[in-house]
This record gives C-alpha cells, structure tokens and sequence, in this order.
C-alpha cells in the first residue's frame, strides 16, 4: 500500500523540477532574444539557407559560447558580438561550418558553401 503512495510522489517531484527546469530555460532564451533584438547590441545575422534547419546552427553557435536567437521570420540567425562583430566573425563562421548536416536526424551534408553574413552581401 505505501510503494503506490511513494511512486506518485516521486512522480510528482520529478514533473515539478521538470516543470521548474522549462520555466528557467523559457526565461533564459526570452532574456536572450530580447538582448540580441535591442539596438544597442552588436549581432551579426545568417540567413539560413533553404532546407537547413536552424536549429542546427543554433546548437553548433552555442556550443561555441555565442548567446543566438531566431528572428520573428524564423529564418536569420541572430548571434551576439560582445566584442564587435569583426572579433567575432571568424569564430562564427568556423561554428557554422562546423554544422555538418542540414537536420537534427538523418539531414544531407551542407556541402562547403561560402558562409556569407548580411553585412557582408
């Protein structure tokens, strides 16, 4: 009688921290985005190519130590410069290239394709 009793609580310790764990990681990337959308901070911005997902490019960047964000399209990553954008160009541009795939599962190689910001077109 008390192992069913025991299990519903751990259960619903384990869906709060879940829960909690959502919460912060919400407000972080909110934080984020409202950093990388404000005037006053240097970005540089990728459009992503069609068929990429940018997730990927995402992921790549911020395991690289870039704060990045989506804009409102969904299509032009948004990556943050706190030392300016030429410092932080090259690091950029090795991340992104580092992004083999086009998708999370099963995506074609993204071939070797120059990797152009929009400042730079």
């Amino acid at each position: 009688m008390l192992a069913p009793v025991v299990i519903l609580v751990v259960l619903a310790v384990l869906a709060a921290l879940g829960i909690f764990w959502m919460l912060r990681w919400s407000k972080d990337r909110a934080a984020s985005a409202e950093l990388l959308e404000s005037t006053d901070t240097d970005t540089l911005e990728y459009t992503v190519p069609a068929g990429q997902d940018p997730v990927v490019l995402l992921t790549s960047l911020e395991s690289e130590g870039f704060a990045t964000s989506l804009d409102a399209t969904g299509q032009i990553v948004l990556i943050h410069c706190p030392d300016g954008r030429e410092a932080a160009r090259p690091l950029a541009r090795a991340a992104i290239s580092q992004a083999d795939t086009t998708a999370i599962a099963h995506g074609r190689p993204l071939g070797s394709g120059a990797i152009r910001f929009r400042d730079e077109r």
